[in-house]
């Protein structure tokens, strides 16, 4: 190649990076921005409405109805604003990796609450952080 041809291209492929660069800047100056809210729902619908006979549905501490990928979950008032212990187990696992079956991976404390404003169910998680007495012997070894 030509050192006129490397030129050109070197510029070619500056300007093109020029152009790319200033289209995707953002105008700082705009200050109307709008914010949507949510549109509120019409209605609650009736389970037989929501649930049809395509869904599949499994029974456990609560049901779980699932339709290809979308999962709904029927939460009895019982367990609600109680704390719940989940413990994830391994079930199977890959020969030679060092995980067995029954083996658990991961434990967390729940709780389902309703939302007023909207009857919608939340799920809050709880973190317990532990930390000996400054006066015990476990704090000061």
């Amino acid at each position: 190649m030509s050192s006129s041809k490397i030129i050109l291209f070197i510029f070619s492929v500056l300007i093109a990076a020029t152009g790319i660069a200033q289209s995707v800047q953002i105008d700082s100056t705009k200050t109307d921005t709008i914010i949507r809210k949510p549109v509120p729902r019409s209605g609650i619908k009736s389970f037989d409405q929501l649930i049809s006979k395509s869904y599949t549905t499994k029974t456990g501490l609560f049901a779980v109805h699932q339709f290809r990928d979308t999962m709904y979950f029927e939460i009895p008032d019982s367990i609600l604003k109680s704390d719940i212990e989940v413990i994830n187990r391994l079930e199977q696992g890959p020969g030679g990796t060092g995980s067995y079956s029954g083996e658990e991976l991961d434990e967390k404390t729940i709780r389902f609450e309703r939302h007023d404003e909207d009857s919608s169910i939340r799920i809050r998680y709880t973190y317990v952080i532990s930390s000996a007495d400054p006066e015990s012997d476990i704090y000061k070894s």
